[in-house]
């Protein structure tokens, strides 16, 4: 049961997907993770820890409400909100994908007790064609595991995403 201001309803929830690598543990990527790293490896695009939290929620608003429904401009809003409270907070790390001209997108993920948590991310067509998200991801993977962390991709329901993580190896 969700209780809001005015009245009570009730909301079915879907059984959280928990997909993570332990710290000690050599993340078994799978041949379509292998090919996407390897297309990252090769391209001209460079990854780097950032504070450029603005570049990253512009490619979440413009590339994931047409993947996941129910990511509308207030769901956005609220997650913009929350980035900026866990980074005057401490707990946000920032992966930025750029080229030598522009910000290609990125990722966001929370360093907290004993686990990175994967937060939301995204980048455009052209750099996930060339496996960006791919090099992201396994950025903050080696980081996490670097630091004797977990890495938890935060799970979920949608198809597209439960195979990506089980592609990284979660």
């Amino acid at each position: 049961r969700i209780q809001t201001k005015h009245k009570v309803r009730t909301r079915k929830l879907k059984r959280r997907i928990y997909q993570h690598i332990d710290s000690n543990a050599t993340p078994e990527s799978n041949s379509q993770s292998k090919r996407m790293l390897s297309k990252y490896e090769r391209s001209e695009i460079n990854l780097n820890w950032e504070d450029d939290i603005p570049a990253v929620i512009k490619f979440i608003r413009s590339e994931l409400p047409r993947k996941v429904t129910s990511l509308d401009k207030r769901s956005i809003d609220r997650l913009e909100k929350l980035v900026y409270a866990l980074k005057e907070n401490g707990l946000l790390r920032t992966i930025v994908a750029s080229d030598r001209e522009r910000r290609l997108g990125g990722l966001f993920v929370i360093p907290f007790n004993g686990t990175y948590l994967y937060l939301k991310g995204a980048v455009g067509k052209d750099s996930k064609d060339m496996g960006v998200m791919y090099g992201a991801m396994q950025m903050a993977i080696d980081e996490a595991q670097s630091e004797q962390m977990h890495f938890d991709f935060g799970g979920s329901n949608a198809e597209g995403v439960k195979r990506f993580n089980y592609n990284m190896g979660g």
